[in-house]
């Protein structure tokens, strides 16, 4: 833990939320997605997301530690930033290879998150950002929004969708990351955080591989 851990969480939860709710924007506007309340008991609901932000939370950490814990920072001292985030973003996409419905844009995206994910990490020095983006871009996409998540679907989410259009756009049964238009929300958001000044690391974790000064 760091004094920034509530700021890291916050800012995860915030742009992990905003990117779906962008995606599913523009989405609705195309008139590729229309969403209203999914049917069943509504007092449930609360029940019903702190089960799912539980496991989500869970998948996040375990996926993240994973893939940007020990063995990435080894590679980042080994092999360099760059190599090490092309390494792990790749293993990282070959972990969803046998998913349902998964296809080749699928792949590429999950690399893009990869390097996403990689670069909250190495802006930050700490698994709290990757993580809390990595929980609530799959709690929004499939709890809140109803997508399929990586193939997936949430049997119990709050929201009923209906979709149509090109799949090479949506990512049809795969999901929102099998599409596209999740391809150009990737490269936003990691054009984002490699720019933003808000997005850096505390000063406990910024001695992790350089001095203070050097960060």
């Amino acid at each position: 833990m760091h004094t920034r851990m509530g700021i890291e969480i916050a800012q995860g939860i915030l742009l992990g939320f905003f990117m779906i709710s962008i995606l599913s924007g523009i989405e609705w506007a195309a008139g590729y997605a229309s969403f209203s309340r999914a049917e069943g008991d509504f007092g449930q609901l609360p029940l019903t997301f702190v089960y799912y932000a539980a496991v989500f939370t869970a998948s996040a950490a375990m996926e993240e530690s994973l893939t940007r814990g020990y063995a990435f920072q080894a590679l980042v001292q080994g092999i360099g930033k760059a190599g090490a985030v092309c390494v792990s973003s790749i293993a990282f996409s070959l972990a969803h290879l046998f998913n349902p419905h998964v296809n080749g844009i699928a792949l590429l995206n999950t690399i893009l998150a990869g390097v996403w994910l990689s670069i909250a990490y190495l802006k930050t020095r700490s698994l709290w950002l990757p993580t809390s983006l990595h929980m609530t871009w799959n709690l929004s996409l499939g709890f809140i929004f109803g997508y399929p998540v990586s193939g997936a679907i949430m049997p119990d989410a709050m929201t009923r969708l209906s979709r149509r259009g090109p799949d090479w756009i949506t990512g049809g049964a795969y999901g929102p990351e099998g599409g596209v238009l999740c391809t150009g929300i990737l490269l936003a958001a990691i054009l984002f955080l490699s720019r933003s000044a808000r997005i850096k690391p505390a000063e406990t974790a910024c001695s992790l591989w350089h001095s203070p000064g050097q960060a």
